[in-house]
């Protein structure tokens, strides 16, 4: 899950950072407000009270000591990110696992938050912190931009009392953010010789986006009618925009007499492409034959970008290379700031705490020692040796439990790539050309040069064969004594790594009754966590129960889709196999004998509730009979199946009914028809 960390990081930074963005929409500041604001920090913040360490979730340090409460992050705080971060997340279809995910999701939005400190405290120290009047000022621009009609504004009176309230509500955040905005101004304008690098190192994809050309265009579908057309526009016979709307096939744009936005390489078919950037602005090009047909093609406008001044001139492109290097000044001048003023900060949720050492300990390493060494100082507060077998510690937060099954399997993963090196060295040693085992590295470089010299002459024919073979000897060598090297980095020796192998291959079993057990534990936690079902049922694909919640986990990230009915048509496709596949697996569980009554009953529950999305009433029917014969005092199970049978012979009735309508109608305009005749 360190790899989750690192993938999301940026994106949780951005969100933290648009919690407090001073222009978005008044109602969501006071609901961060109203939700993220206790009476603690808000009497903290008037200086009518002072609130204990032990209240604060994060305390920034300076050479390890305190620094006052201004500088601290409480609860509230996260908890308000939180909830912004959770409904992008959803807002982009990703769903952060529970136990696996969630923690660094915090982490990272509590180390945001801290970073938030520290620009206070840089701000109060160089006396840039936003002036009383500059944040009276931006309340009132919130005020007046928002609180636009009576209507709103007794809201936000119903609400907060009065205006003045509201805005005593929001001062916090307000100021947070101008403070922000002081300190970016501050150390996070590009200079021209890092905008001059950055055109230099991506020149190539600004061209690509910055090589644009403007107009519009006739698509006809023979190239007669293309050249005739074409002729009669440059003898002013038919104007460009006449000829679009009355002949062009594309009608997406006909009616706006072909019209094109800027485009760029890349963006249109190959053909089309090279003919428009070919020309030059007040060209007409044609006919262009492409896939869809023949093009005369208008040049309107064209933007280059061959230089660095080109690149000044194109605003959007130099607006975007802002961004990224003020990104990257401020990244840098926060990281050289803080341990220039020995800033820290200290964790108050030990859970939190676990986290953060442990991703700061990966970063800050190679990952498969400092795995090792992590696990090391968890596993003797979550596994406890007792007679025969090991435990797992029942008080062990399930969040904690989650990290140390993923230390384990990134050190399986580490333990096989060990595997599949000794096993690849064994295999090499075996198979080489005894005449070239005794080389050394630059003799096989060297011999290997010499045969592709050989080569770049030779086109064909048996010589070629003989060379290319005597290559592939000498490639395995090559990679033979990489191998070889890798291998007494390891710290074995050849003649060693069968043995090696083996306790290799312990060493992951051992893991996997550790993870086997640990997701036991998880489960019977009766946890959400998609991550350890779905890892269960991996380990355990017999046991009826893993498997019932696992395929009803899967029906209900499906079900969304079915009960659209839009949707679903749209999707059939992907979807159905897949329902295909989950109804066959739960008839299995419901009629498995060997599995609880509960769990066949659970099972049959799940399927009425499938068959019943997609409207497969007749399915419903023999389903309901069955789960009758397993459990006959099931509540109404009459009732019901007597309503799903009533439903489907009112189905039946109503098509009949359709059907015999349609026949007479059918019936009726033949017959007007043959009078008409």
């Amino acid at each position: 899950m360190r790899e989750w960390f690192l993938k999301w990081e940026k994106i949780i930074i951005w969100v933290v950072a648009v919690v407090f963005v001073g222009g978005i929409i008044w109602w969501s500041i006071a609901e961060y407000i109203s939700v993220g604001q206790s009476t603690t920090q808000r009497n903290a913040a008037d200086g009518t009270y002072t609130p204990s360490r032990d209240e604060a979730l994060a305390v920034l340090t300076k050479d390890g000591t305190d620094l006052k409460h201004d500088y601290w992050v409480f609860s509230n705080e996260l908890s308000t990110t939180l909830q912004q971060l959770i409904a992008y997340y959803k807002q982009m279809g990703m769903d952060p696992d529970e136990l696996f995910e969630e923690p660094y999701v915090e982490l990272n939005a509590v180390r945001s938050l801290v970073d938030g400190k520290v620009l206070s405290y840089y701000a109060d120290k160089t006396n840039i912190a936003p002036t009383k009047a500059e944040i009276e000022a931006a309340l009132q621009q919130v005020i007046d931009e928002n609180v636009t009609t009576d209507e709103i504004r007794q809201a936000v009176i119903a609400r907060y009392g009065s205006i003045e309230a509201y805005k005593e509500i929001i001062r916090q955040p307000m100021t947070t953010q101008l403070t922000r905005d002081k300190v970016n101004a501050t150390v996070s304008q590009p200079t021209e010789a890092q905008y001059l690098a950055y055109f230099e190192d991506n020149l190539e994809t600004l061209q690509s986006e910055g090589n644009q050309v403007k107009g519009a265009h006739i698509l006809v579908d023979t190239e007669e009618l293309a050249s005739s057309l074409l002729e009669r526009i440059k003898s002013g016979e038919l104007s460009f925009t006449q000829a679009a709307s009355d002949f062009s096939l594309d009608t997406s744009n006909a009616p706006n007499g072909g019209e094109l936005d800027w485009f760029g390489k890349g963006q249109m078919v190959k053909e089309f492409e090279e003919a428009a950037f070919s020309a030059s602005s007040g060209d007409l090009v044609g006919p262009v034959k492409t896939d869809y047909g023949y093009h005369i093609i208008r040049i309107d406008d064209k933007k280059t970008l061959s230089s660095f001044e080109d690149f000044k001139n194109q605003s959007d492109l130099w607006e975007k290379a802002k961004e990224t290097l003020e990104s990257e000044n401020y990244t840098q001048w926060l990281a050289d700031y803080k341990a220039g003023e020995k800033l820290d900060y200290l964790l108050n949720d030990n859970v939190l705490a676990i986290f953060d050492q442990y991703v700061k300990e990966t970063n800050e390493s190679e990952v498969a020692t400092a795995v090792v060494a992590f696990r090391s100082k968890l596993e003797p507060f979550i596994v406890i040796p007792t007679e025969g077998k090991n435990a797992w510690a029942q008080d062990v937060d399930p969040r904690v439990s989650a990290l140390f099954l993923k230390i384990l399997e990134t050190e399986n993963e580490e333990l096989q790539k060990d595997i599949t090196l000794f096993d690849r060295a064994k295999l090499l040693k075996n198979s080489l050309n005894p005449n070239l085992a005794g080389l050394k590295m630059d003799e096989v470089l060297n011999r290997i040069a010499e045969i592709d010299a050989q080569l770049a002459g030779t086109t064909e024919g048996a010589t070629r064969t003989q060379l290319l073979n005597q290559k592939f000897e000498l490639k395995d060598v090559e990679e033979y004594l990489q191998k070889t090297d890798e291998v007494a980095a390891k710290g074995v020796a050849l003649s060693e790594v069968d043995q090696a192998i083996e306790k290799l291959k312990a060493a992951i079993a051992q893991n996997n009754e550790l993870r086997l057990m640990g997701y036991q534990e998880l489960y019977n936690y009766n946890t959400s966590s998609k991550a350890v079902i779905e890892m269960l049922h991996t380990m355990m694909p017999n046991d009826p129960q893993v498997s019932l919640r696992y395929y009803q986990s899967t029906l209900d990230d499906l079900l969304p889709y079915i009960q659209n009915k839009s949707i679903y048509l749209q999707y059939r496709t992907y979807l159905e196999p897949q329902m295909m596949e989950i109804q066959s697996n739960l008839v299995g569980l419901a009629q498995n004998e060997s599995a609880s009554i509960d769990t066949r009953v659970t099972a049959y529950e799940s399927l009425l509730s499938m068959m019943e999305s997609l409207e497969y009433f007749e399915e419903e029917v023999v389903y309901l009979k069955e789960l009758k014969t397993l459990k006959p005092d099931y509540p109404d199970i009459d009732l019901i199946i007597k309503q799903v049978e009533e439903a489907i012979e009112t189905a039946r009735l109503e098509a009949e009914e359709a059907l015999k309508n349609a026949t007479l109608n059918a019936s009726a305009t033949t017959a007007e028809a043959t009078v008409a005749n």
